[in-house]
């Protein structure tokens, strides 16, 4: 049987064993210096005058870039000013004197109009009105008419908008870059006309509700239908509906949101950097029962916020007035997986966010659709077995049985015992083994296939893992790298964990280099390379730099293997404690 891997998620992304066995705070990779950097996901800024450092960061081989002439360009070259949208990996080169902003997006008919004179982008921040004057062109130059724009993926040059929700402008130039037939904006508002046959029908726009659909009533609890008249603003991709005051005129986003800052509870950005959220004191935060929750319940979970001013930024902030967690799934239970995307599991009936201290027992690296999983939300615990698993996993608080009552544990539920037999398998989240006389007042996931016919159900599991169990004190970590295996003890020093850099990269097959006049080591991987400045480059979120022993080795914080090697050079590596 294989060993129980602990995987937690951060942040929204998943942190396999390839980076660590605990949670931890979301850290920034630190700048190293590097012959290939990849693009930061989701980022767009204006560089004014470009250097060296900007091409390399921002430009690689796939990156459209678009030049002064709105043309398909080669390269941004040093000292151009340019604008860079990384989600998209598009570039636009400006003259240096131009003032105004670029938008590159999908843009789809605005409220049914098919002319093309009026669009708005997939995240419904900006709307176009297209008037005879604004210059749009293909990427060879070509004119392009205004009814064809729908839905394209565009460069939109603009400078002055309107202080409305979403802001407003009248574009000077368009580059229309390609088709994009899955981006169409995915959130409207209106006043239902009619709701029937489960559809919503608002002036030019309709929505089909389905079993899955979450509708929000007025008062940010769950409701069963939306009423003739009413106002409500809709979130297709994320298949909510909120019923809005009468009198509102803000919008709605359905995402996941996650801090920006570690250290900053008060503002968070959605999922597909669309949209940053400044959470005030005011801020009514409830779930979908109307319970009172606090800004620490709503960090990487599915959540709905209303707002109604942005800021002209770019992603544009808001302040927001309320804020609907979607996913209090509570108790214990059980289903496969239909989706796994931006943190949230979703099953047939259930959908639970994972969060990034989150505990996932799995077997694999992944959560994919068809796993079984069964998850207690309470104690945010997620056991992942094969889809045909034909046992069950119990996540539970388990206490000694009383006298008369059969097994050696119950459960708190009182729905099941357990009698722990020779083959049972008992360990903690780290894999070392537990004594079976110690899990008294303990939170298991018994793995189970048959149960007797009792009242509680009796059971002799196959598999124990103690959730809570106290865990050992490590003393060294574990490299493994495709088919290569390296263990190294560990020394502490500042509050980080140092490993011998040249014994583990070598032994993991990659190629080690020293600079004695710069003090640099290098480490690389075929044409990829990674270099830091013993004593000055900082590699890790501590700001730990390298440092060199009295046995002349030079010594790494861990997260130079566990996740700059990973970032840098795209070589996954686990690394786990022992």
């Amino acid at each position: 049987m294989k060993r129980t891997i602990v995987t937690l998620l951060i942040a929204g992304a998943m942190i396999t064993p390839a980076m660590t066995s605990f949670a931890q705070e979301t850290v920034d990779t630190p700048v190293l210096i590097s012959a290939e950097t990849e693009a930061p996901a989701y980022e767009s800024t204006m560089v004014e005058s470009a250097e060296a450092a900007d091409i390399e960061k921002y430009i690689n081989d796939e990156t459209t870039i678009i030049g002064k002439d709105g043309k398909l360009a080669d390269a941004v070259n040093e000292g151009d000013k340019f604008f860079v949208d990384t989600a998209k990996n598009t570039a636009v080169i400006l003259d240096s004197g131009y003032e105004g902003s670029i938008s590159v997006d999908v843009y789809s008919a605005n409220g049914g109009d098919e002319t093309g004179e009026s669009l708005i982008n997939s995240s419904k921040t900006l709307v176009l009105h297209v008037s005879d004057d604004t210059e749009i062109t293909d990427l060879d130059g070509n004119k392009v008419e205004k009814s064809e724009l729908a839905v394209k993926l565009m460069a939109v040059y603009y400078s002055v908008t309107t202080r409305s929700l979403p802001p407003q402008t009248t574009p000077e130039k368009i580059v229309v870059i390609d088709d994009a037939e899955a981006e169409a904006a995915s959130n409207w508002s209106g006043i239902v006309e009619s709701f029937e046959d489960n559809v919503i029908k608002s002036g030019d726009n309709s929505f089909t509700v389905d079993e899955n659909t979450i509708i929000i009533g007025k008062d940010g609890k769950a409701a069963e239908t939306v009423a003739e008249g009413d106002n409500v603003a809709v979130d297709l991709k994320s298949n909510v509906v909120a019923v809005l005051d009468d009198d509102y005129i803000g919008a709605i986003k359905a995402d996941v949101f996650d801090k920006i800052d570690s250290s900053n509870t008060d503002q968070l950005i959605s999922s597909d950097k669309q949209l940053v959220i400044n959470i005030s004191d005011e801020t009514e935060i409830t779930n979908l029962n109307g319970d009172k929750l606090t800004k620490a319940d709503i960090e990487g979970r599915q959540i709905v916020v209303y707002y109604s001013i942005m800021t002209l930024s770019m992603p544009p902030q808001a302040p927001v007035q309320r804020i609907v967690v979607l996913d209090e799934t509570a108790g214990t239970y059980a289903g496969i997986v239909e989706s796994y995307e931006n943190s949230v599991i979703k099953t047939a009936d259930n959908s639970f966010t994972v969060m990034k201290d989150t505990v996932i027992l799995n077997d694999k690296e992944t959560i994919e659709k068809g796993d079984m999983v069964f998850i207690n939300a309470e104690k945010n615990v997620v056991a992942v077995t094969d889809g045909d698993y034909v046992g069950s996993v119990d996540i539970d608080l388990y206490n000694k049985s009383d006298e008369g009552e059969f097994g050696e544990y119950i459960n708190s539920e009182k729905t099941l015992t357990i009698s722990i037999g020779e083959d049972t398998k008992i360990t903690d989240l780290r894999g070392n083994e537990v004594s079976k006389d110690s899990l008294d007042n303990s939170v298991l996931a018994v793995y189970h296939t048959i149960d007797a016919l009792s009242m509680p159900a009796q059971t002799n599991p196959e598999k124990i893992v103690v959730i809570d169990a106290e865990l050992p004190a490590a003393t060294e970590y574990s490299f493994v790298y495709g088919d290569k295996t390296f263990t190294a003890a560990f020394t502490e020093k500042d509050g980080s964990k140092y490993v011998p850099v040249r014994a583990i990269a070598e032994a993991l097959g990659f190629v080690v280099d020293w600079d004695g006049e710069n003090i640099t080591v290098s480490v690389s991987e075929d044409d990829k390379t990674t270099a830091f400045k013993v004593y000055e480059t900082k590699l890790n979120e501590n700001g730990a730099a390298a440092y060199i022993s009295n046995e002349d080795r030079t010594y790494v914080p861990v997260e130079f293997f566990s996740e700059l090697i990973p970032a840098e050079l795209g070589s996954d590596i686990t690394v786990e404690l022992k």
